[in-house]
């Protein structure tokens, strides 16, 4: 009978800790899909920024470095999208391993 205590004990074990895996994992997407919303934001904002700099300079009203300050700004906040797009995947496969599902990957190019 103490190999079934242990046994039973050990299994309840493993399923607390997936859930506990799986409930943290929904938070951390929950929390990146928000940021990634603002993020998307302030991608927009820079594109805006970047756009009306590029016109002033083409127009003659403004030097380049306002132009290229601007693109560069773009270029960060888009690194940045980019950086929370690989979190959010990371977080949806691990979510997935939690729920004892699995991964599969497509072939390498």
């Amino acid at each position: 009978e103490a190999e079934v205590d242990e046994a039973v004990a050990l299994y309840n074990e493993r399923v607390l800790a997936a859930v506990r895996e799986a409930a943290q994992a929904l938070a951390s997407l929950a929390a990146l899909q928000q940021r990634q919303q603002q993020q998307r934001a302030a991608v927009a904002l820079a594109e805006s920024d970047a756009a009306l700099a590029a016109q002033r300079q083409q127009a003659g009203l403004d030097t380049h470095a306002p132009a290229w300050a601007a693109r560069v700004a773009l270029r960060r906040q888009q690194a940045e999208a980019d950086r929370l797009r690989a979190a959010l995947l990371r977080e949806q496969v691990l979510l997935r391993l939690a729920m004892g599902g699995s991964v599969s990957l497509p072939p390498a190019p």
